[in-house]
């Protein structure tokens, strides 16, 4: 087993968890970029350098999470690191929490909060079993109070 800390980004083949995890590689890190599509997740690992890997991840599914977790569980044997970039956009751009489709505020919410909950539990075991870990949740200025203004409900 490696004594190299290890951290998993969801949604690390794009947008702010691609900096995330081009920053981890650079400070040291064995990174694992979690992404739904694994072909551009393993093309985006491959440009982030030789520390950096790719597993299949789709926070909506629990069968595809327990997979990714169980993999870095078998491949590094620790996880030190979580950060929970994925998510989506949507939830309908409404003027109005009461005109909303609460099936489009669904889907932000199993992705976007459930997804990350959920990704959390399950790597909780791993990370407890050295004794280490961090999670860190990344949001939007969509979720600030003060910046809502009623343009995304789901928020």
């Amino acid at each position: 087993m490696s004594q190299q800390r290890v951290a998993l980004v969801s949604g690390g083949n794009r947008g702010i968890g691609r900096e995330v995890a081009r920053q981890l590689a650079g400070l040291g890190y064995t990174v694992v970029i979690g992404a739904r599509d694994l072909e551009r997740g393993d093309e985006v690992a491959g440009e982030l350098g030789e520390h950096v890997t790719a597993l299949q991840l789709d926070v909506t599914d629990p069968e595809s999470i327990e997979r990714c977790i169980a993999s870095v569980g078998d491949q590094f044997g620790r996880l030190d690191v979580l950060v929970n970039s994925a998510g989506i956009v949507g939830g309908g751009w409404s003027t109005s929490a009461a005109d909303i489709d609460l099936d489009e505020v669904r889907g932000v919410l199993e992705t976007n909060l459930f997804g990350a909950w959920r990704l959390t539990q399950a790597a909780l075991p791993l990370m407890r079993r050295n004794g280490y870990g961090r999670v860190v949740n990344i949001s939007s200025g969509m979720g600030q109070l003060s910046d809502m203004g009623g343009h995304s409900p789901s928020y």
